[in-house]
């Protein structure tokens, strides 16, 4: 499994999606919000999607664009969930994702996801914190998170393109 399809794994269980939650409903397992709502209202809400295939698909085009912008963990979730912004809190949601799978919070991603594409299983990457706590993974050597996972913060919002 590549850094962006675990990425999305992991942002998936931080955002609490399960039958019944909101993304859930919204086919959005990122809690991507509805920015043209936003800039209509003024008001935050979830973003629906047709499927949840088409929700997933925009989250994962939503990684690879700040995969691709440089961000390192720490400052791609500055953006993606702000603290203050609902629940939100920059520093849980780093560690956690960080922890799930293992892999630093100030290196770029786009250096992670080199070195996973060569072959280098996101698990086996240097981890900041030594005594985080290991996942499960597949043999390939990607993160085998749970889509549908019971845990994690719900409510967090995307709004990295404000200001931009």
């Amino acid at each position: 499994m590549g850094l962006t399809q675990a990425l999305a794994d992991a942002i998936t269980r931080q955002e609490g999606f399960f039958p019944g939650s909101v993304s859930y409903q919204a086919n959005n397992p990122g809690n991507i919000m509805d920015m043209a709502y936003y800039k209509q209202t003024g008001k935050f809400r979830v973003q629906t999607y047709a499927t949840l295939e088409d929700g997933r698909a925009a989250l994962e085009k939503l990684i690879d664009n700040y995969i691709a912008a440089g961000h390192t963990l720490t400052s791609f979730f500055a953006k993606y969930a702000p603290s203050g912004h609902g629940d939100n809190n920059v520093n849980t949601y780093v560690n956690n994702v960080a922890s799930w799978l293992s892999i630093p919070t100030d290196v770029p991603l786009a250096q992670i996801s080199q070195q996973v594409g060569e072959g280098v299983g996101v698990t086996d990457l240097p981890v900041g914190d030594p005594m985080a706590p290991a996942v499960s993974t597949s043999s390939a050597g990607g993160v085998n998170l749970p889509l549908l996972a019971l845990m994690g913060a719900a409510g967090a919002a995307i709004w990295w393109w404000l200001g931009d």
